[in-house]
């Protein structure tokens, strides 16, 4: 586990001075091998930092304060769980946490940690709606009480995600059927927790259906795309939609991100799609642009997600049936207070196809100004 741990990127250049000799090195190795992987979500460090609790014989409170002391060190780092400026690790969610740590509790030896890790991922969650900013000036008391409660209630809906991930990746038996079934029947209250409705973003649940059985999770993941309405909610499709488009942005992790983005479970789940995968994506997308449909003056919130999502479609020839759904989305988006971004944003989406989007790596190196003359003095 040393060796394995050592020819990772960032404890390969904290460690090359003196590999740890006594115990306690070898313990504080492993606690930050398990820290590294909670903030960078590198299950295959996670693994490792586990192997190497059982090798050296962590049990009990021992074990229970190494990992407690690795969590909070991930914690710490931010807190945010994903990227912050210049793609540097922000911090691991809490639900990443609690739930990955259960996880290497697992894995270290721990049988109670696994149960409790099982009890979260088939948490029965009553769903709490935000407050609305608007009560704050009535009743500020009543407004963080309700927020509080919100807060609490997007905790565990984070926690009981994670938990799912986790379980496919322990091959945890019958855990692909409960993501799936979540998938299915999602609903605003998750997107309020994860997306607040304008981004698309990686979900943990879809996820786990794929790790679970790569091949028949992909086919049930996208024949849930061709579902009708009536079994599959358009909203709830929209979200799975942008969940596997955004996986397949790892297929080929940006430098910028360096290792953090290059070893995460992300790009680890995106390497067990279908090659073609985000072709087969089109025709779902295609078919949600042509369908949406405004309604009432907030259209921003459905609409946000088809939008990003075109950021990142492949290139395409100019005749595709999916670029001219989205010159004809144009035309329907009237009467939103953000139709101006919205608009801006799918503008800058069909550019980069004709190859027109500005690009701020093209621009090369800023020229230096002209040196004064005689005259100008």
């Amino acid at each position: 586990a040393l060796a394995a741990l050592g020819a990772a990127p960032q404890l390969r250049a904290e460690n090359a001075a003196a590999e740890p000799k006594t115990l306690e090195e070898q313990v504080t190795y492993f606690e930050n091998a398990l820290s590294e992987a909670l903030t960078a979500r590198d299950w295959k460090m996670l693994e490792l930092a586990a192997e190497g609790f059982r090798t050296v014989k962590l049990s009990g409170k021992d074990l229970e304060i190494s990992v407690l002391r690795a969590e909070r060190n991930a914690a710490w780092g931010g807190g945010s769980g994903g990227f912050g400026m210049m793609g540097f690790p922000s911090g691991a969610s809490r639900g990443l946490v609690e739930c990955w740590g259960l996880a290497a509790r697992g894995l270290s030896g721990n049988a109670d940690a696994l149960k409790s890790l099982r009890e979260c991922a088939t948490a029965e969650l009553a769903p709490v709606s935000a407050p609305d900013p608007k009560t704050y000036r009535q009743n500020p008391t009543e407004y963080w009480a309700a927020q509080k409660g919100f807060t609490a209630y997007t905790t565990a809906v984070q926690k009981k995600d994670q938990a799912c991930l986790a379980l496919a990746l322990l091959k945890d038996t019958g855990i692909q059927k409960t993501a799936l079934e979540r998938v299915r029947t999602w609903k605003d209250a998750s997107a309020q927790t994860y997306y607040m409705g304008q981004s698309t973003a990686i979900d943990p649940v879809v996820e786990a259906v794929v790790v679970a059985e790569p091949l028949a999770g992909w086919k049930e993941l996208t024949a849930a795309l061709n579902e009708p309405d009536e079994k599959v909610s358009s909203e709830a499709k929209v979200h799975l939609l942008g969940a596997l488009m955004s996986l397949c942005q790892y297929r080929n992790p940006q430098p910028q991100f360096g290792a953090m983005m290059a070893f995460s479970i992300d790009t680890d789940v995106a390497a067990m799609l279908p090659q073609d995968a985000q072709m087969q994506l089109l025709k779902p997308y295609t078919l949600a642009v042509k369908n949406w449909k405004p309604e009432g003056n907030q259209q921003s919130k459905s609409l946000w997600p088809i939008i990003n999502m075109a950021q990142s479609l492949p290139l395409l020839p100019e005749n595709s049936e999916t670029l001219t759904e989205l010159e004809a989305l144009k035309t329907r988006m009237q009467g939103d207070a953000q139709r101006q971004m919205l608009q801006q944003s799918l503008d800058y989406a069909l550019a980069k196809q004709k190859k027109t989007a500005p690009n701020s790596s093209q621009h090369g190196a800023v020229k230096p100004p002209k040196a004064p003359g005689e005259g100008d003095f």
